[in-house]
């Protein structure tokens, strides 16, 4: 209900207010206690870099970023393997991956246009 109230009382915020709610709602996926539900999770990261994608009319190598998100997301697909079935590489992959992960992401962000900043 407070996303529904942000969003009313701050409409012109609306964008914002709905991506940092999303934003909470996957790390919340992710750290509650108990089996995650990584599909739900992971569908609301590749909605939320749509979202970006969408907000930011395109801009940047969108390529990094579907691949920086893809390979966050499925980079937690080792991990369980290693978790559940004792495969012993799989957190090593795991880490490798998210790692390529946030490179990525950086390396997108570089990709985008300089805000105009106009001083009055």
């Amino acid at each position: 209900f407070s996303f529904l109230f942000l969003a009313v009382w701050l409409p012109d915020q609306e964008p914002v207010i709905g991506l940092i709610f999303l934003v909470i709602y996957i790390i919340r996926g992710y750290t509650r206690p108990g089996d995650a539900n990584l599909l739900v999770t992971g569908l609301a990261s590749i909605f939320s870099a749509l979202i970006t994608a969408i907000q930011l009319n395109g801009k940047g190598n969108l390529i990094l970023l579907v691949l920086s998100f893809n390979s966050i997301i499925y980079g937690t697909v080792p991990k369980v393997a290693d978790w559940k079935d004792g495969v012993v590489i799989g957190t090593s992959i795991f880490h490798i991956l998210e790692s390529l992960g946030c490179i990525l992401c950086f390396e997108w962000s570089q990709t985008l246009p300089y805000p105009s900043v106009s001083i009055h």
